[in-house]
């Protein structure tokens, strides 16, 4: 008995230590999420930016949007159209309104102080995404109309001239999940853009001792438009938001964040807002396929 049990030691420890040398080896980053498993989406609205503030006291109020979906390139739900209560706060410009989207692997909740939920892998099977529904924009004054002939020159008063700025109420967020099923032989500029790779390594979405990664829930804020936002006053105690949410592929998503890269770098160079609401408005109503051909043929 004691050479048999040698013999099998013999055997079966070297096997184990080459079929671990083989998986680090392989050691390729592969998606967490799998296609056609179900998947929960939940959403609220809230006054704070983070919310996990107060020890989850969002999570004990019932959500806007709560429904299950299969995780693939199918899925079609919504648009969701809800009312949002306006409070005296946000139309006064003293607080700010927030949409909280999470996505959740099926049976997992949001609230990771759920006693009844003991999830070792919650930061893997819940992500989630804040997008502001209000946003302060200055106030546009109608121009002075004056007789350069008979009409006396005005007299400016700099406390009179400065713009206030108002709040305005979003009514529509454009949500996205990225779809990605590749698996990748290390998570770096050699195998994904560097905008992709930031965007996953700012969202925590990826495990390097399990050499998995997490899908990307994205706001679309470029989809937006001043023109489409409206102004909150006294009478604006409750307006309608729409919610959108689909899948992504991944190219189109590293399209969306060199759109929204180079508005970004064209405010930051001065453009005046006129000129960035035009280039927003190409990008969300030309059709992508045919600005692309633009940009090619222009550089030709």
């Amino acid at each position: 008995q004691q050479q048999t049990l040698i013999f099998l030691m013999r055997s079966i420890v070297p096997c184990l230590i080459l079929f671990g040398l083989l998986s680090i080896v392989d050691g390729a980053f592969k998606p967490y999420f799998k296609l056609g498993e179900s998947v929960d989406v939940y959403f609220w609205v809230s006054h704070e930016s983070d919310p996990f503030l107060k020890k989850g006291a969002l999570f004990k109020t019932t959500p806007q949007l709560n429904f299950s979906v299969s995780f693939d390139w199918n899925f079609n739900v919504g648009p969701f159209n809800f009312s949002v209560p306006i409070p005296p706060s946000v139309r006064g410009n003293r607080s700010a309104l927030f949409g909280h989207m999470f996505l959740c692997k099926s049976g997992t909740h949001p609230n990771p102080w759920n006693t009844a939920q003991k999830d070792r892998n919650y930061h893997l099977n819940v992500i989630s995404r804040v997008a502001a529904i209000t946003r302060v924009i200055p106030e546009v004054k109608k121009p002075h109309k004056r007789n350069l002939i008979f009409d006396p020159i005005p007299v400016v008063d700099p406390m009179k001239s400065e713009r206030k700025v108002l709040p305005h109420f979003v009514p529509r967020l454009q949500s996205f999940v990225v779809i990605d099923q590749n698996s990748y032989p290390s998570l770096s500029q050699d195998h994904l853009s560097p905008f992709v790779l930031y965007f996953l390594q700012q969202l925590n979405a990826v495990d390097q001792r399990k050499q998995i990664y997490l899908p990307i829930l994205h706001f679309d804020e470029l989809s937006v438009l001043s023109k489409d936002l409206i102004p909150l006053n006294e009478t604006s105690s409750e307006l309608s938001l729409e919610v959108k949410f689909q899948p992504l592929g991944i190219t189109r998503y590293e399209w969306m964040l060199k759109m929204e890269q180079s508005v970004q770098t064209h405010k930051e160079m001065g453009t005046p807002e006129s000129e960035m609401e035009e280039v927003r408005r190409m990008f969300v109503e030309t059709n992508s396929t045919l600005l692309v051909v633009s940009i090619v043929v222009s550089i030709l």
